[in-house]
């Protein structure tokens, strides 16, 4: 994780993952989480990996099955989780050859953005 990115007005506000590595997504969903008071919104890839979690709440919503069991946020439905598929083949970082990557958390206006190159079957995207 970078925290440094951000230049002029936009200093100390960008936090960034330079590298994709699937064994760190844990890290950058909670790191790069959103959420504006009423939803909170684990910041998973579009795409599936095996070491992700994806959790969505909604503020105010508890689950509690018995008198015994703690109280939790229950999670919603993902609407954040993309099948991609370029040719016919499946979008996956662990495959292939990967360039540029950064994905960019923007704390003054809550934006998250994604950019990489990828190689794959002699194709780049």
């Amino acid at each position: 994780m970078n925290y440094t990115k951000g230049t002029g007005e936009l200093k100390n506000w960008i936090v960034s993952e330079n590298e994709f590595n699937s064994n760190n997504l844990g890290k950058c969903e909670a790191i790069m989480c959103l959420g504006n008071g009423y939803m909170g919104v684990r910041s998973a890839t579009e795409e599936i990996y095996l070491n992700e979690t994806r959790d969505h709440f909604v503020s105010g919503t508890f689950n509690k099955f018995d008198e015994n069991e703690v109280t939790e946020l229950p999670n919603i439905p993902d609407f954040t989780k993309l099948n991609i598929t370029l040719d016919g083949e499946r979008l996956d970082l662990e495959k292939g050859e990967l360039k540029n990557y950064s994905r960019d958390l923007n704390l003054k206006t809550g934006v998250i953005t994604r950019e990489f190159n990828w190689t794959f079957k002699g194709k780049e995207y």
